[in-house]
């Protein structure tokens, strides 16, 4: 069994890493490392930030982490932040190409947040453009939809799981409870080679978690 560290913006991404992780290692196992659900209430960042705070934290350390200080080791770490945030950081790019913009946000997240001039093979970044949500999408139709402009680039995917009443809206946000997003996650695992074939960025991650399986032996 393969042990995987998820660090994510929010809980739904788990859901969609883990389903993406398991068409390539179906007994995968997951420890999540971030959102952090037990000190929401606190002063924990959330989100993007949080991911920020945790990279800054154990950058340095992540080869004595993953050995087993939370318990048992880990086999790889994937650390996951949306595209859709890089506006924050000054690297949000036009689009297309997606790739302009993920490529400065990896740059971004493996220097500024962790501190390391390269990744280690054991750390998979997923840079979703715009989301994860893009992915998702993707599953629902064949040929994919697509709106105005390419689907890696469309920030209305959110509101199109909405529209198709596969989520929930409360208070003017699409909200995304488990007992929602888990089957649709499901979906996108289940139509997995269209999914990267329309999201260049699925097909990145799904590519280097077959290296980091392949690693382990």
């Amino acid at each position: 069994m393969i042990r995987v560290g998820l660090v994510a913006e929010g809980p739904s991404d788990w859901l969609a890493l883990e389903e993406l992780i398991r068409t390539v290692a179906p007994d995968a196992d997951f420890l999540h490392l971030r959102p952090d659900m037990d000190n929401l209430t606190s002063r924990s960042p959330y989100g993007w930030k949080g991911v920020r705070a945790w990279c800054r934290e154990m950058g340095p350390l992540l080869e004595t982490f993953l050995s087993g200080i939370p318990g048992l080791p880990l086999d790889f770490l994937v650390i996951h932040v949306d595209c859709s945030m890089a506006h924050n950081l000054g690297i949000s790019y036009p689009c297309p190409p997606a790739d302009t913009t993920s490529n400065a946000l990896r740059e971004a997240v493996t220097r500024d947040w962790l501190g390391r001039d390269s990744l280690p093979g054991f750390v998979v970044l997923a840079t979703p453009s715009v989301s994860t949500d893009a992915w998702i999408v993707a599953a629902l139709d064949d040929p994919p939809y697509q709106g105005s402009v390419p689907l890696e680039c469309d920030l209305n995917v959110e509101r199109e799981l909405h529209r198709r009443r596969l989520l929930p809206l409360k208070g003017g946000e699409v909200k995304k409870p488990a007992s929602r997003y888990q089957p649709i996650a499901k979906q996108m695992a289940q139509n997995i080679d269209k999914v990267c074939a329309a999201c260049p960025e699925a097909s990145r991650v799904r590519t280097e978690i077959v290296a980091a399986v392949s690693m382990r032996g």
